[in-house]
């Protein structure tokens, strides 16, 4: 309901990409905090931003920046449950992935009140993919809030690596009340 408030007629699309794959895939604690702790971060902390658990956490790293911008990372692991093989062996990173950490990226211009929303996944639009992620790859996102009206977040994000654009596009998160 908040979420149609805050929208004002305005159109939405909400996906859900996030099915139950942790009903098949262990997930690895252990790792995840090790990874958090060398960005000097907690898993605690990202985990407050988001509604995320492992295995579809996929944010190592977050923080708003004082220009209102944010920046997040997130290395692809070699044993990541939703990398692909190619005809060739190759092993690559599915685009709906992609878009899913690029996605949970969004969060951080908002993150000075976030603390009280539960985030949404609103949108995406003009999304260009660029180039191939693979396992290995570490993944720099950049956010730029490009509209903001009540609980509805609209930014532009690119997605790097190795200072290589990959993929960029426009993801819209919507902040509902956690008490929903």
């Amino acid at each position: 309901e908040a979420l149609y408030e805050a929208l004002e007629g305005h159109p939405v699309t909400i996906r859900f990409l996030d099915p139950p794959l942790h009903e098949f895939v262990p997930t690895e604690e252990a790792d995840i905090k090790a990874l958090a702790e060398a960005q000097g971060k907690s898993v605690e902390d990202i985990k407050a931003l988001i509604p995320h658990r492992e295995p579809m956490l996929l944010l190592d790293y977050a923080e708003r920046l004082d220009d209102g911008s944010g920046i997040a990372e997130y290395t692809i692991r070699e044993d990541d449950f939703f990398c692909v093989s190619l005809a060739d062996g190759t092993r690559v990173v599915p685009a709906p992935i992609i878009c899913e950490i690029m996605a949970q990226s969004c969060v951080t211009v908002a993150y000075n009140v976030i603390h009280n929303y539960l985030p949404l996944y609103a949108s995406m639009n003009n999304v260009v993919f660029n180039g191939v992620v693979r396992p290995g790859d570490k993944c720099d996102i950049t956010t730029q809030l490009i509209f903001n009206r009540g609980n509805l977040y609209q930014c532009k994000i690119s997605l790097r690596v190795c200072g290589e654009l990959r993929c960029e596009g426009e993801f819209a998160c919507a902040l509902v009340p956690k008490e929903v």
